[in-house]
Order: structure tokens, then sequence, then C-alpha cells
């Protein structure tokens, strides 16, 4: 059973998880095809992201999450530091990024779909109404889901 935090929250996600998402975030299926492109030698700018980027951003995150452990992440950290507008502001800019990464799913997915499957069906990929179809689908489940709790949504 997961345990609580500090401010009373359940705490659904452990370091495994979190590090799971990170990869699947930062290499998924958008960088996968470019990283495999580019070969071994890209794994100098894996290793190089992980020590001047990850790491950095992993211990200001702890150090954040300690400052002030509420629901809220960057909106009530920013907000806290510097003001109502700067945590408007965040908010917002997570917000518009959401919306701009829920537009590109279904494309994303159906193309690496036809991919998959072969030249047979580099239609998928060029078909509107799939791609909006897909779209629909994926959005409606990653709500479905998202409505049911991080509990349903990860590995166990």
């Amino acid at each position: 059973m997961p345990s609580s935090g500090p401010a009373g929250l359940k705490r659904e996600l452990g370091l495994r998880d979190l590090v799971l998402t990170q990869i699947l975030f930062v290499v998924g299926l958008t960088n996968f095809g470019n990283s495999a492109k580019l070969g071994a030698s890209h794994v100098v700018f894996w290793l190089a992201a992980i020590v001047l980027f990850y790491i950095p951003q992993a211990m200001v995150v702890i150090h954040l999450n300690r400052w002030r452990p509420v629901e809220g992440g960057l909106y009530e950290w920013a907000r806290a530091a510097f003001g109502d507008l700067a945590g408007f502001l965040v908010g917002w800019n997570l917000w518009i990024y959401a919306m701009v990464l829920m537009s590109e799913i279904g494309l994303t997915t159906v193309t690496n779909l036809a991919y998959a499957i072969g030249p047979s069906a580099i239609w998928l990929a060029d078909s509107k109404l799939v791609v909006a179809a897909v779209t629909a689908v994926l959005i409606f489940a990653l709500a479905a889901v998202s409505i049911l709790g991080l509990s349903v949504g990860k590995c166990r």
C-alpha cells in the first residue's frame, strides 16, 4: 500500500516509476527512431544529458519537493517563490504544453503503427479520419485512466 506524504497525499509513484516515466518521456516513441539512426555515437549525447541535465533536474525537484511538499508541483513552487502571477504563468504554460502533446499523440501512434505493419499500411498515416479516430480514442482512454487514478495506470 502506498504511503502518505508529509501533506497527507497518497504516494502512488515510487522511484522506479519516476525513472521509467522519465525514460519514456525522453526516449519515447518520437525520439527513438532519430536516436537509432544516429547509431552508437548517440550514446555519448545521452550520457552527457544524464550528467548535465537529468541529475541536476532530479536534485532541484527533490529540493523543491522537500521545501514545499504539496499537491500542485511546479505551479505551487512558482507561486510560493515568486507570487500568484508566476504561478499562473507556469500553470498556463503547462496547460498549453499538454494541449500540444495531446494533439500529436494520434498522429505519432498511427505513424508508428503504419511503420511497424509495413508498406501496406502507409495509407493509415495519410488518412485524416484514421488519425482523428485514433486521437479521440487515445484521449478518452487517457482521460479514463486519469479519472481512475495512478493506481490503475501505472505498472505494478
